[in-house]
């Protein structure tokens, strides 16, 4: 399947529902995914959006991944009645290893090591928003 490689562009309160929203956009197109999150993801993203270097996002094992240089990506899979299958892979000593976190936390941990945010194009065709340019 291919993949298209997305960025943060927002992150928001739902304005009818009491959760929070970030929302990621084609980093070459006009296509958008909503992603909820809970207000601590949706906290830890701004923070980071905002500069904050705080090592607070990452646990011990995923510090010492990073502390190697490694490459970390958010792989978003699959969709299944509005549920993301998503993980995180990080390069660890010359392979690959799956960490489990909450989206929020991948999608901080992504962004402060300028990691990327991958999406199979099907999950895009399903839950994306086709925003077109005037």
């Amino acid at each position: 399947m291919a993949y298209v490689e997305m960025r943060i562009d927002s992150v928001r309160l739902a304005k009818y529902r009491d959760e929070w929203l970030i929302m990621l956009k084609e980093k070459d197109g006009q296509r958008y995914l909503p992603v909820y999150v809970d207000k601590s993801s949706a906290d830890t993203v701004n923070k980071v959006l905002r500069g904050d270097r705080s090592d607070q996002i990452v646990n011990d094992g995923v510090r010492t991944m990073l502390a190697g240089g490694d490459e970390v990506a958010l792989v978003i899979d699959g969709v299944n009645k509005g549920i993301f299958n998503a993980e995180c892979i990080m390069g660890w000593r010359g392979g690959t290893s799956s960490v489990k976190y909450s989206i929020g936390q991948i999608l901080a941990i992504c962004m402060r090591t300028s990691g990327h945010i991958l999406v199979e194009e099907n999950v895009l065709d399903k839950a994306g928003i086709d925003i077109p340019v005037n």
